[in-house]
């Protein structure tokens, strides 16, 4: 039907996880996870639940924030499959086209307004 749109995506809990992460340290995000369920053993599905941050946070409080609600321990049913250490500050680097430096750096302006206007 004209004006719906649909969408799709497939992610594994570890994609799904790793995805949240990167998006968080880029300040790209302002959910922390509230709830998160792995795919049992013989089904198809994970579940997790996002939760909104207060806005009048600073991106450090919120990244912060973001990291610590990481499932900690194995994302698999692999026995000692890696997890991550929301304490651990080592920082990531990625790299990112200038297109997309662009789009985070206006999108970080348009966030930093709103939060502004909602003080």
């Amino acid at each position: 039907m004209p004006g719906q749109v649909c969408s799709c995506s497939v992610f594994t809990p570890e994609s799904f996880l790793e995805l949240y992460e990167k998006l968080a340290r880029l300040g790209l995000i302002e959910f922390e996870i509230a709830h998160f369920v792995p795919t049992q053993l013989n089904q198809l599905e994970f579940h997790v639940s996002l939760r909104r941050l207060d806005v009048s946070l600073d991106r450090g409080s919120m990244i912060e924030r973001q990291l610590a609600s990481l499932p900690r321990g194995p994302r698999s049913s692999e026995v000692g499959a890696p997890g991550i250490d929301p304490s651990d500050s080592t920082p990531i680097f990625m790299e990112i086209s200038d297109r997309e430096r662009t789009l985070i750096t206006a999108k970080r302006r348009i966030l930093e307004r709103l939060r502004t206007l909602l003080r």
